[in-house]
């Protein structure tokens, strides 16, 4: 009962209050971690029109000014897909399961989001960004290799090549199975991402959707350049 309570209390919490009430936003985000913290996660009594509540509230606290919010949020995404998609393999979580895969809406525009700020922007925290995003494109390989590729048409065509070779290197990091190792390799490689960017010093243009063209595959870009040669 304490547990509907809360998250009751939370579908009432304007999802625009995160970022105009730096201290409300700040106490919420904390409790959310703690709340759905993956030993609690069985315990929360999410229904559909909750769980997307609570992913706009975290969405929100990406742009909030502390950067402890932000990561707030991704440690409550990452608790959430972390159980989501442990309990596809196991059997356990179910009713958690289903949600997710219902709505995969959702969980796209969070790949979208994740990556515009990953590859676009220099955050001190992008150690937490990179955890649910190897969730995210655990959930979504395809559609990750889709919109990066669209990502890469975007940019101007004298900075596609650097892009595509700093992006192959990250999205072929690890294999796409939900482990430790292939976490920390992923976030390892987003760093090696970063690093490249800067010696690049590749200025990004970020699209928005409706700029977004056809994709480069960037898998194969290399090897069609090199039969090309």
């Amino acid at each position: 009962q304490a547990y509907r309570t809360v998250l009751e209390l939370l579908r009432q919490f304007p999802v625009q209050d995160v970022i105009a009430y730096p201290k409300l936003g700040k106490a919420a985000l904390a409790m959310l971690e703690v709340l759905l913290a993956r030993a609690n996660v069985d315990l929360v009594p999410l229904d559909a029109p909750t769980y997307e509540r609570l992913m706009l509230l975290c969405v929100e606290a990406f742009d909030h000014a502390e950067t402890a919010v932000s990561s707030a949020a991704c440690s409550v995404i990452d608790g959430l897909l972390t159980a989501a998609i442990d309990g596809a393999d196991t059997g356990h979580s179910a009713a958690l399961v289903e949600l997710v895969h219902s709505r995969p809406d959702i969980t796209q525009h969070l790949l979208r989001t994740m990556l515009n700020i990953v590859l676009f922007e220099d955050r001190p925290n992008d150690w937490s960004f990179s955890r649910p995003l190897f969730c995210l494109m655990v959930l979504h390989r395809e559609y990750a290799l889709q919109y990066t590729g669209q990502v890469v048409q975007y940019q101007p065509p004298e900075r596609r090549d650097d892009l595509v070779a700093a992006l192959k290197d990250l999205l072929a990091s690890t294999e796409l199975v939900l482990t430790t190792a292939n976490r920390d390799a992923f976030t390892q490689a987003l760093t090696q991402y970063r690093r490249q960017v800067t010696a690049k010093n590749l200025n990004l243009m970020v699209p928005s959707s409706q700029t977004l063209g056809a994709p480069v595959d960037i898998m194969k870009h290399e090897a069609q350049e090199a039969m090309d040669e």
